[in-house]
């Protein structure tokens, strides 16, 4: 008898494949943009939020 894989699991339809980083952390002009974007085209939503005093 012949094994056969199994084929990968799929997403639904439309929907990003669940993403593998658990933090993120880069320097940008609008971050309210930025955070829009991410939120709308990936599965990343902000959980918290850290001001550095400059």
């Amino acid at each position: 008898m012949t094994e056969t894989a199994s084929p990968p699991a799929t997403e639904p339809a439309g929907q990003p494949p669940p993403s593998l980083l658990t933090h993120i952390a880069l320097p940008v002009r609008s971050l309210d943009d930025t955070l829009a974007f991410y939120e709308k085209f990936t599965t990343l939503v902000k959980i918290s939020e850290r001001h550095d005093d400059e």
